[in-house]
């Protein structure tokens, strides 16, 4: 069978003041509003660090740019971070081909990952 990969979202508070936020399948149109959803309420509480990590996103269209992008900001008028760990490489293309990869912090290997 099949079609669109199932979309997933698992959120888990490590250590300290970091917030991890696990993504797979598609972040699209219908998806990327559960995806903004979930990292307003992982910044709930204002994290030093927020970890968004795309490893199993196999898709990411400019809704879901939009909501990373504006996550971003989020964080940093807050004093914290956001980092997109692990970006699978259909995602770090997008990153790359529409020059967000600049503005953001990318990390090859999610920082952190014995908390998972």
């Amino acid at each position: 069978m099949s079609g669109a990969p199932q979309f997933t979202i698992h959120t888990s508070i490590g250590s300290g003041a970091v917030r991890a936020v696990t993504v797979g399948g598609e972040v699209d149109l219908l998806t990327s509003p559960e995806l903004a959803a979930a990292l307003r309420e992982a910044a709930r509480g204002r994290p030093a660090t927020l970890i968004v990590d795309l490893s199993a996103v196999e898709l990411l269209d400019s809704s879901g740019l939009h909501v990373l992008l504006n996550a971003q900001r989020r964080a940093e008028a807050a004093g914290g971070r956001m980092i997109i760990a692990s970006p699978s490489w259909p995602v770090l293309e997008v990153l790359r081909l529409s020059g967000a990869a600049d503005g953001l912090t990318i990390a090859v290997e999610r920082p952190g990952a014995a908390m998972a």
